[in-house]
């Protein structure tokens, strides 16, 4: 198992291999499963899921000729596969097992939910009632372009988003304006953390800290 989220009554848990969601009822405490589908060794480090009940898995295929394809699905509460659509910025380059997928996610106020894949690509779902969800490619998180991303957090009624980046050494604090779909970028000093990896997203204080963790 590698990332849990909750969901209405439900509780998902995206486990190994393949993207297995499991789904346990809080109510009943039942469980199922459903194989979402990968490819080798690849497991996305987040999925998604939302307020309705609802979780969103990336699915990764090898098509006839070779090439490799991800997909965003989603599936109701009963785990019906109701949705899929195309991720273009999800692999980097290297083998898939080496790719992190869905690093950074974050749920705004207004019940949307946002996602960095690991190369830097900020998307939105729009969650519609009675049909399929929307989403929307945004754009580069970060203002320079492709970088680890992982973590996400919202502030400002949920037009604003921030996290950080990451690009070799260094570490950067990235703030994203939903609306004009523009980005800052500032350095996070981290020369006293000793080679630190940092990690985190949702997790804030009551004073509006966000919280991050690494080693």
């Amino acid at each position: 198992l590698v990332a849990a989220g909750a969901a209405g009554r439900y509780v998902y848990v995206l486990g190994y291999w393949g993207h297995v969601l499991h789904q346990f009822d809080s109510r009943t405490s039942s469980s199922r499963k459903v194989v979402v589908g990968s490819v080798d060794g690849h497991v996305s480090r987040n999925f998604l899921s939302s307020v309705d009940g609802h979780a969103f898995v990336p699915r990764l295929r090898r098509e006839p000729g070779g090439a490799l394809t991800a997909a965003l699905v989603q599936f109701d509460e009963q785990l019906r596969e109701i949705a899929s659509t195309p991720l273009e910025h999800y692999l980097g380059k290297g083998s898939p097992g080496g790719n992190h997928g869905i690093t950074g996610l974050e749920t705004l106020p207004d019940g949307r939910i946002a996602f960095t894949t690991a190369l830097g690509y900020l998307y939105l779902i729009e969650p519609t009632a009675g049909a399929p969800a929307r989403v929307h490619p945004v754009g580069w998180f970060h203002p320079d372009g492709q970088a680890y991303a992982p973590s996400l957090f919202a502030y400002g009624g949920g037009n604003l988003l921030a996290g950080v980046t990451q690009r070799g050494n260094r570490f950067d604090w990235v703030v994203y304006e939903l609306t004009t779909r523009t980005s800052t970028a500032q350095k996070l000093d981290t020369s006293q953390l000793g080679g630190a990896l940092l990690y985190g997203s949702m997790a804030r204080d009551d004073a509006g800290g966000s919280y991050l963790v690494g080693w």
